[in-house]
């Protein structure tokens, strides 16, 4: 290899690393991959965040089908001349015809672009050859000489393409200056009123049916580094560029903080393009233009050095690019866009005035010996508002006579000139300057935004590396400033009020955005005014989460919009009073009222997952905006939004309209919903006309479904097993029905009672999601029913967290009693089917092929060792295209737990087992223990008939020799069917679940095998999503009701902290009470005298006789819920009178519990025993008055 080739290689290698190291920096800065045909795009653009919009823009564009137009030069041809071009992206003209107008209009401006770039590249090569005198020779050749002759004898060269680049260059010489082609939609920000007008009448106007995809294009190329801008004439190399350096202006450094000027600086940059283009002989111009007459206008460098020497301020005219246009004394504070709006409105609506409405102080350090050395880099003290507003208005200037009159403004403004030393504070000076502005023009006010951050800013400037600052500190630099009397002046109370809401809002970066729109949009009267209003709102909403907060701020702004909020109705007197409802307190209300629908009702709804999905991101997230479109539905008594609406309008309805009910004043002041706020009063009528109004759909949509499926189903439906002789299909038992727990109650307790069903009702809704799986287990219906459920939509809380599935091989079975409820599937078939179906619906792709475990997916195979259970495992993690490689097993006792990356958890303690001893390191859980099986309180007790009919008979009774004495006898085949339940029916028990959810970082929990209730009382428990996949609808059914009995009871054990609630137990607990006093009073009665008199009918087949509540008589004392004495013989039967007898008794305190507890305990009692009703008294008379 020569010495050449290995210096190129040597640089080409060089080139090459980097590019690998600028693409690595790109990486770790914004943790992207940037795609190869991305990545010219880091030798070209500027920062790293431009290359990644570049980048996603483009991306975007590609898939709508408007990939931008791309060049390459291949030098494929004999002569330089012959190089081929090609172009990707281009199309056929047969296929123009077919193509929509929008994308037609983006691929002409993207040629239009690319022209243009090729015609400049041309234009500087040819330029640079012909300063060096190389290839280009002048040849006088005329057009009719080159059209006649077509020989090469004219030329040095033999090839043609020196005369092919002589006639281009003459072509670009004699072009006249053409402008690039560029949208008349695209308008700053608050354009001008007669250009908006002449737009609205131009051609563009008349297309109102066509979309504009302007902005697509424009992003395109503004994204990767293009910029287009006017073409200018062509001059000579040698003479020099004009001077750029009185609108190129230092940058200032960027903040940590939030960035709300991003808008703004692009239409300012737009605007500023739009300038020059507009005055192309701007900058060719003097720096300094005067005007005539006065000592002061005309500028001179010994006035200007002998009046800062003695400490006055010098005053002249010059252009108003001889400072720094982009320089602000605060660069991170938001730019107040609504002040310039208002002064475009003011002094710029009738046209151009006659003298430029404002000043501009600049400060330069020391006396300089020639000012102008700094012309474009004098830093402004005065605000920016008024500059901006006067480039604004000459960018949009129309006509001829405007455009000039601009340009004298332009090169016409007033100056003041102060020295200052290089130390010196310029920006606390600025401050001073711009509250004496405000005092004179209200609408240089500094926006409560722009104040809050302002102290913020100079907070963290003074406490820099020197750690904590006190509000004191903070206080005394602000203190030797002017304040005007329209300003907040920075008090200690001010300043630690401020600090105190940028906490607050610090969590949620939402609510500045809304500030800033509601001050664009009301300007002064912004319903958010001052700091001291935002504090008292934060104060308003006490300690809610961040999301509520700019859900708050969010409905302020809406209240605003809509015209029924006022700044009166968010005083601080308004807010600050403790016993009134104002209306921070109807929005949060509002906010907790719509979790309680989108997280019960929601679910129940046939709305679009995607709706659905949206909704909760957008709650559980920092931006609060309306719902929207998610569902429209008839609302029967109301009407909202003539007949449709959303859930955010039936809320407004409900809270808005029904303010004056008392328990929606009542729950506003408590700032909570009520467990039964969905299924009582006004709300109650709403969600059931809405559920009614659902059902009635979903049942018109699913009968024609169920009418075209009806043939396909019947074919896999396997027969029914023919019932025996003589049994019809009524003499089938039935499952039994749930018992009402409430027969016995009074209504006062039924009502509490319920009120607390409710809400563990709730609390079930929230967390549980039961499917049915298809009769003939069917991979592809059950991967579409967890595509659909709710439970997959859901992200995991974080990082750490796993979607935990579990599989236990004892569930599965076949029904033989029942086989229309039950049908026989064979175990191992289920198996593959429901893995599967978890695998693919865990898959981003919705694609029938796509199988692989995530890395958020964590997979539990309880049994899986045995006999033939882990083959089928594996076979279900491959499939013929497809296979799960590398996947790590971790054995837990008698578990696989299956991930695709080995298992990494965060340590925790243990729960119950071990807890003080073991973590989640070690793999193993003990000693475990089953619930007790007799009982009702922890164990699902149903008969074994019903047991077999939902779970099937999974396990058979064992046959074969009994190791224990067995005799010959012993042994046989398989034994007939009993009312034995196997053990292997007693599933886990709750806190064994609780800590596998606790130890492995549960996120979301899908159990393909659900045999009682367990597993989503744990999940429950920790509040994680539990999605169930049942054997049938009896099983659904059934297993819904047990878990809602078994967390209504929980609800009422102090053992089980996570589900207990005190308020229950207590409101219980009086009401019972109050039922014994009623009791206690209802039967006191006291008489005197002897006599005989024959009890009541008795109860039971022996013991003491009953009688009635203060038996009536002459003589005895009876007590509510007390025990009658006397002696009574045995009763006859149910028509027998039992005689009583014997002396003076009274009734005896009861020595049982209460009512309630009685009611509750009945299954207890026992119908052969002869207790006595509770609250019975027997009385006895004398017998010589009988």
């Amino acid at each position: 290899m020569t010495k050449r080739a290995c210096e190129a290689k040597w640089v080409r290698t060089d080139k090459m690393k980097k590019q690998r190291s600028k693409l690595a920096q790109f990486n770790r800065a914004t943790q992207h991959s940037l795609s190869p045909e991305h990545r010219w795009m880091l030798e070209t653009s500027a920062s790293f965040e431009t290359v990644l919009d570049a980048a996603s823009t483009s991306s975007a564009s590609i898939d709508q089908g408007l990939s931008p137009v791309k060049a390459r030069v291949s030098a494929a041809g004999k002569t330089p001349d012959d190089a081929i071009v090609q172009l990707e992206g281009e199309v056929s003209g047969g296929s123009l015809t077919s193509m929509p107008s929008a994308w037609l209009y983006c691929r002409m401006c993207e040629f239009e672009a690319l022209r243009g770039t090729c015609e400049n590249a041309v234009a500087k090569i040819f330029l640079e050859l012909r300063r060096r005198g190389d290839f280009l020779e002048p040849v006088s050749v005329s057009e009719n000489e080159s059209s006649e002759n077509e020989s090469d004898t004219e030329f040095y060269s033999a090839s043609g393409w020196i005369h092919i680049a002589r006639l281009r260059k003459d072509e670009l010489e004699s072009q006249q200056l053409r402008r690039d082609l560029r949208l008349p939609c695209i308008v700053g920000l608050g354009g001008h009123p007669r250009k908006t007008q002449k737009q609205a009448q131009g051609p563009s106007a008349t297309a109102d049916s066509e979309p504009c995809y302007g902005w697509l294009w424009e992003r395109i190329f503004l994204g990767g580094g293009y910029h287009m801008k006017c073409r200018k004439a062509i001059v000579d190399a040698a003479q020099p560029p004009p001077k750029k350096s009185q609108r190129v202006a230092p940058a200032e450094k960027n903040s940590n903080g939030p960035n709300l000027n991003k808008q703004f600086t692009m239409d300012f940059e737009e605007h500023i393009t739009q300038l020059f283009d507009k005055y192309p002989n701007l900058e060719e111009m003097p720096a300094l233009s005067v005007t005539e007459g006065g000592s002061g206008a005309r500028f001179s460098q010994e006035a200007c050095s002998q009046a800062l020497s003695m400490g006055a301020m010098f005053r002249f005219n010059g252009s108003i690019f001889l400072h720094d246009i982009r320089y602000r004394p605060w660069p991170t504070l938001p730019v107040n866009r609504a002040s310039i709006l208002e002064q475009l409105e003011t002094h710029y609506n009738n046209g151009p005035p006659e003298a430029v409405p404002f000043d501009i102080t600049v400060a330069t350090e020391g006396m300089d010996d020639d000012l102008m050395s700094l012309q474009g880099k004098l830093k402004r003290l005065s605000p920016e508002e008024p500059v901006f507003a006067l480039l604004y208005a000459a960018a949009m200037a129309e006509t001829e006579e405007d455009i000039q009159a601009y340009q004298r403004l332009l090169l016409n403004v007033h100056y003041k000139v102060v020295s200052r030393a290089a130390n010196a504070d310029l920006a606390k000076e600025s401050i001073s300057l711009r509250e004496k502005m405000t005092d004179d023009v209200r609408a240089i006010k500094r926006t409560p935004l722009s104040m809050m951050l302002f102290m913020v800013e100079k907070k963290k400037e003074i406490k820099g590396p020197a750690g904590k600052v006190t509000t004191e500190k903070v206080y005394q630099y602000f203190k030797g400033c002017h304040w005007s009397k329209e300003s907040e002046a920075p008090s200690l109370g001010f300043l630690e009020n401020c600090f105190s809401l940028w906490n607050k809002i610090e969590a949620a970066p939402g609510i500045l955005d809304t500030i800033q729109r509601a001050e664009m949009e009301f300007n002064q009267d912004s319903p958010f005014s001052s700091v001291q209003q935002m504090y008292h709102i934060t104060l308003a909403c006490k300690k809610v989460p961040p999301a509520k907060l700019a859900w708050v701020f969010e409905g302020i702004l809406d209240g605003a919009r809509a015209q029924i909020l006022s700044k009166d109705d968010i005083t601080k007197s308004r807010l600050s009073g403790a016993e009134k409802v104002n209306p921070v307190h109807v929005i949060a209300f509002k906010y907790d009222l719509l979790q309680e629908l989108l997280h019960t009702e929601l679910a129940k709804l046939d709305i679009t997952p995607q709706d659905a999905a949206s909704v909760r991101d957008k709650l559980q997230k920092d931006v609060a905006v309306w719902l929207g479109n998610c569902y429209t539905f008839f609302l029967g008594g109301f009407n909202v939004s003539g007949s449709q609406g959303s859930f955010v309008d039936l809320v407004d309805h409900i809270i808005f309209s029904k303010l004056h009910d008392t328990c929606i004043r009542s729950c506003v002041k408590l700032s909570k919903v009520p467990a039964d706020a969905l299924l009582y009063g006004s709300i109650g009528v709403a969600v059931g006309n809405l559920q009614k109004m659902q059902e009635q759909l979903r049942t018109e949509a699913k009968a024609e479904a169920a009418a075209q499926l009806k043939c396909m189903t019947d074919q896999e439906q396997p027969s029914v097993t023919p019932l025996a002789d003589g049994e019809s299909e009524e003499g089938v038992k039935p499952i039994a029905g749930q018992e009402d727990e409430t027969a016995d109650m009074d209504d006062e307790m039924a009502e509490a009672w319920a009120r607390w069903k409710a809400k563990a009702v709730d609390k079930v809704r929230r967390h549980v999601e039961l499917l049915v799986r298809p009769s003939n287990s069917s991979s592809e219906e059950m991967y579409q029913m967890f595509r659909d459920c709710a439970t997959y939509k859901l992200p995991l809380p974080s990082d750490k967290h796993y979607h935990m599935h579990v599989y236990d091989c004892k569930t599965e079975g076949e029904c033989k009693t029942r086989p229309h409820v039950r049908k026989p599937v064979h175990r191992p078939t289920y198996m593959l089917a429901a893995v599967q179906a978890c695998l693919k619906a865990r898959c981003q792709e919705e694609d029938d092929d796509a199988m692989y475990v995530t890395n958020e997916s964590l997979y539990c195979f309880f049994d899986a060792c045995k006999h033939e259970h882990i083959q089928t495992f594996e076979k279900a993690f491959s499939t013929e295209n497809n296979r799960c490689h590398d996947i790590d097993m971790d054995v837990v006792e008698h578990a696989c737990l299956m991930t695709l990356d080995p298992l990494a958890v965060e340590s925790r303690k243990r729960l119950f087992f071990s807890k003080d001893t073991s973590s989640n390191k070690f793999n193993h859980l003990g000693p475990v223990t089953l619930e007790d099986i007799n009982d009702d309180k922890v164990e699902w007790l149903l008969p074994v008939v019903e047991k077999r009919e939902i779970l099937g008979d999974t396990r058979k009774e064992g046959s074969g020799p009994c190791p224990l004495g067995g005799g010959e006898g012993l042994g046989g085949g398989r034994k007939a069917l009993t009312d034995v339940e196997p053990v292997a029916w007693h599933g886990n028990s709750v806190n064994f679940w609780r800590e596998m959810v606790h130890g492995y970082w549960a996120g979301t929990a899908t159990d393909l095998t659900p045999q009682n209730e367990n597993f989503a009382v744990a999940c429950i428990c920790h509040g994680v999503p539990y999605v169930a996949l049942c054997n049938n609808a009896i099983h659904k059914t059934k297993l819904y009701d047990r878990i809602v009995k078994r967390v209504l009871n929980l609800m009422g054990d102090e053992n089980c902290p996570a589900l207990y609630e005190s308020v229950m137990v207590a409101d219980l607990a009086k009401k019972e009470k109050e039922e014994e006093g009623t009791e206690k009073n209802k039967g006191r009665g006291r008489g005197r005298g002897k006599g005989r008199s024959k009890g009541k009918r008795g109860k039971g087949k022996q013991g003491a006789g009953a009688g009635e509540d203060g038996a009536e008589g002459q003589g005895g004392q009876g007590e509510g819920e007390g025990e009658g004495e006397g002696e009574g013989d045995e009763g006859e039967g149910a028509g027998s009178k039992p005689k009583c007898g014997g002396g003076r008794g009274k009734g005896r305190r009861g020595k049982g519990a209460g009512r309630f507890a009685l009611n509750l305990k009945k299954k207890l009692v026992s119908g052969e025993t002869g207790v006595a009703n509770p609250g019975l008294s027997v009385s006895t008379r004398n017998p010589t008055d009988e």
